[in-house]
């Protein structure tokens, strides 16, 4: 019975003592971290230094391009294809991190301790490119410099020809041929070579549609039989209901490769 007894005051008094041990652990710590300086953050290097275009090629030849900008003493990396912006915090020198998303940038120094390269989202290598002087906020559509656009573009997709029209309040201000029509006759390609477009045909057609219903000349609902009268379909319900939109949107009920996906 004595050994129970001193057993269950042990027990009591653990159960009292554990609380205040934690307790003190937790002033001590408090305090030494009180103590301790503040940690702040001093790169030495102006957020200036790290903007610029840099160019990475997702595929060979082909050149794409983001661009680093400072705003409110942050870092906003701009994607040059398709505009958007994504804002990063400085956490070191070369380190910073969009807290959102947990993507990092860090850039890397040449000897010279000049920024020459960023590692974005821990996966793409991008090269600061000095030679970038970004894009013109205006095209000036001479010949020398739609020739020049044209034959790069001939290099970098692997292209072997190409024409070209460019027309600007109704006129033809530009129509040109540039490289070969056939790789084997080395037929050279003209202003009036016949291209096969495919698909390309459907865009045009509804940019034309398009124009004629912001005119007032037509509606997306019309029936298509009322400005096209011999219009047939495959029986009398679909071609005196069949509508413009459904044209551009295969609701014909035709099968793959019948009437174009009409």
């Amino acid at each position: 019975m004595k050994s129970n007894k001193i057993s269950l005051y042990n027990m009591y008094a653990y159960k009292f003592l554990l609380p205040v041990i934690v307790l003190m652990c937790f002033v001590l710590n408090t305090a030494h971290a009180q103590n301790e300086p503040e940690v702040s953050l001093t790169t030495g290097v102006d957020l200036k230094a790290y903007e610029g275009y840099y160019r990475f090629q997702f595929d060979p030849g082909i050149d794409s391009y983001i661009k680093i900008m400072t705003k409110n003493n942050h870092l906003v990396l701009n994607e040059q294809w398709n505009g958007s912006d994504i804002t990063f915090e400085q956490v070191s020198e070369l380190e910073f991190l969009n807290k959102s998303t947990n993507y990092p940038l860090k850039f890397i120094k040449s000897k010279e301790g000049n920024i020459t390269q960023v590692l974005v989202w821990n996966k793409d290598l991008w090269n600061k490119a000095n030679d970038y002087k970004g894009r013109p906020d205006k095209f000036d559509p001479t010949s020398q410099n739609i020739d020049s656009l044209v034959e790069d573009a001939l290099v970098k997709f692997k292209v072997a020809g190409a024409s070209v029209a460019i027309v600007k309040d109704g006129k033809v201000i530009h129509q040109k041929g540039y490289g070969l029509a056939s790789i084997t006759t080395k037929e050279p390609v003209n202003e009036y070579t016949n291209f096969q477009i495919a698909s390309n045909t459907k865009a045009f057609t509804t940019a034309a549609l398009s124009i004629l219903e912001d005119e007032g000349k037509l509606k997306w609902t019309d029936k298509v039989k009322s400005h096209l009268p011999e219009f047939k379909m495959y029986n009398d319900y679909v071609t005196e209901n069949f509508n413009i939109q459904d044209l551009l949107t295969h609701r014909s009920g035709l099968g793959l490769g019948v009437g174009d996906l009409m």
